[in-house]
């Protein structure tokens, strides 16, 4: 089994984040376009995270995803903690992360006069600067190892 098909079946534990199947299946093709990083336990892939270049020194989040299994076990944020390392070691000063939905708190609409929390806004969740960037690496923080799928 190829790593699209891995992601893809990691995405398919996650109904509630990626239960639209056009855009799963766009995530999938993705990870073959995109430079995706994945962590693994022995032959496994518990998550993946594959990024977008849009400027030389900016770069994005495209999708991340951990099984639901393996969730709260750090592997999320070894993946970033190793996109952060790679990209900074290629120069880019700026990662952008966007989340959808409602854990993103609300978000204020001044028409309503009340907050919104609609699923189908996009909000800026997070900007990492990169230069100088200090991770623990996962291998010192007990996670799974990632790897370049490319």
């Amino acid at each position: 089994m190829g790593v699209a098909e891995q992601c893809e079946r990691v995405l398919r534990t996650l109904p509630l984040w990626f239960g639209i199947e056009s855009s799963l299946l766009e995530y999938v093709q993705d990870t073959e376009r995109f430079p995706t990083f994945v962590a693994r336990a022995g032959t496994d892939i518990l998550g993946f995270v594959t990024v977008r270049e849009h400027f030389a020194e900016a770069w994005e989040v495209h999708c991340i995803a951990v099984t639901a299994a393996a969730r709260n076990q750090g592997v999320g944020r070894a993946l970033h903690a190793h996109v952060e390392r790679w990209l900074t070691a290629r120069g880019v000063r700026l990662l952008q992360v966007k989340t959808r939905g409602y854990s993103c708190g609300p978000f204020w609409s001044p028409a309503r006069g009340r907050p919104d929390s609609s699923p189908r806004r996009v909000r800026v969740r997070s900007l990492s600067w990169l230069s100088g960037v200090s991770r623990t690496s996962a291998a010192e923080s007990g996670a799974a190892m990632c790897t370049d799928t490319r």
